[in-house]
């Protein structure tokens, strides 16, 4: 992944969690497949303790017909964008 598009995940988690959250701490894990295609598309989601898709925060990339290439995000959510 590259910089750019990693520091702008970050600095869209750290506005929109603080919000979310009420001052509450917060974990955030990120998990990277490694992609060597043309873009890159991804998907930033919150599940609950247990698993379970609770919403999407934001999904980046061209075009949304390769959104359902987003396999975790695309299952849990049924292509919520």
């Amino acid at each position: 992944m590259s910089r750019p598009l990693l520091g702008s995940v970050a600095a869209a988690c750290a506005l929109a969690f603080p919000i979310a959250s009420h001052s509450r701490p917060v974990s955030l894990a990120v998990q990277l497949k490694n992609y060597g295609g043309d873009g890159a598309y991804l998907a930033v989601y919150l599940t609950d303790a247990k698993g379970a898709y609770a919403g999407t925060l934001w999904v980046a990339g061209g075009k949304a017909k390769y959104y359902r290439n987003l396999s975790d995000w695309n299952r849990l959510s049924a292509g919520d964008a």
